[in-house]
């Protein structure tokens, strides 16, 4: 059952970014969580070899692709993800995975030493794979093929050409993690809903949140935020960023509830008015409508007294602060609220 939450009515208190007053009123059911698509979306994996040899096997095709283009070649897979998980393409595929592009359109397809044809086209560097009724989409440009989505479940694929190796992200090692890094504790709300949310009233809803910041390398983090619906086994959310020797950061990619994320889609920052204040922000979008989700978080064991009364976490006195009464040093896997 999921927890109770609380909606916000939008007035005026000073807040360097949120002009919410905060009057809470329960919300009746369930919010929607997206939980059982994005656990699909993790065991996609062990299908994919069925799936791919399946979908290429007997097909051929022709297209005017000219024998100079430079787009033709192998290419191999290197890495496989599904927001910021990341598959071993050798756990995938014992002998590998291989796309060969040829002329005129035709493609060779080998997946653990099983081969199958295909047909390919490009319009400027969006790439489209097709057979029959199946069609895959993604992108090539300077040797990297990227395909997006191959089993339906988020997950990709990424090759490199023969002779091409891919770049690491820009990541300056020499940014101090220390005020990024740890477990932090706060809210998060929807907001500018739209279609069904708007529909059903999910405008103003919060609930309480914890995320925790992972110091990968100096310049890289790993983000994993969850609420009482979720945990940090099932996280609401992770993606990685890289933090820049000024401060701001880029996300990379990851997902929010079952949306897989892009690099850039998340905004995350330091309070320009309050101390030790860390705002994530992005937009969730679906095809039956979205909104825009804003976490406002502090380090776990810090008190929230200098911040306005109606900021405060919907369970604050109830919840957090008997944890750190009782000693709790990080933030629980779980956010057990009654």
């Amino acid at each position: 059952m999921a927890a109770d939450f609380y909606l916000r009515k939008t007035g005026q208190n000073g807040m360097d970014k949120k002009p919410w007053d905060g009057l809470y009123w329960k919300h009746g059911g369930p919010k929607p969580t997206g939980k059982e698509e994005r656990k699909m979306k993790k065991l996609t994996a062990l299908f994919l070899i069925a799936l791919l040899l399946v979908s290429f096997t007997g097909c051929g095709g022709s297209g005017d692709t000219q024998a100079d283009d430079p787009n033709l070649g192998v290419y191999t897979a290197i890495r496989a993800g599904n927001g910021p998980i990341e598959f071993n393409v050798a756990d995938l595929y014992e002998t590998g995975f291989v796309v060969e592009l040829k002329a005129k359109g035709k493609c060779e397809i080998t997946v653990d030493g099983e081969k199958g044809r295909g047909t390919w086209t490009l319009d400027g560097t969006d790439f489209t794979l097709k057979e029959g009724d199946s069609e895959y989409q993604g992108t090539i440009s300077d040797g990297i093929l990227r395909l997006e989505d191959v089993d339906g479940e988020g997950t990709y694929f990424i090759f490199t050409k023969d002779g091409v190796e891919l770049s690491a992200p820009s990541v300056d090692e020499t940014v101090d993690m220390s005020a990024w890094e740890g477990d932090w504790y706060g809210w998060w709300i929807m907001e500018n809903c739209t279609g069904t949310y708007k529909e059903e009233d999910w405008e103003g809803c919060w609930w309480d949140a914890c995320a925790r910041v992972e110091n990968v390398m100096n310049g890289l983090a790993y983000v994993t935020i969850w609420d009482p619906d979720y945990s940090t086994e099932d996280p609401a959310s992770e993606f990685r960023m890289t933090v820049a020797a000024d401060g701001s950061t880029e996300s990379m990619d990851g997902y929010f509830t079952n949306m897989s994320l892009e690099p850039g889609q998340v905004s995350v920052y330091f309070s320009n008015v309050h101390e030790n204040v860390l705002y994530v922000e992005g937009k969730y979008q679906t095809d039956k409508g979205g909104y825009d989700y804003h976490f406002m978080l502090r380090p776990w064991g810090q008190l929230w007294d200098d911040i306005n009364a109606d900021d405060v976490p919907p369970h604050y006195e109830s919840w957090y602060l008997p944890l750190l009464e009782s000693g709790a040093a990080q933030a629980p896997d779980t956010i057990d609220i009654e």
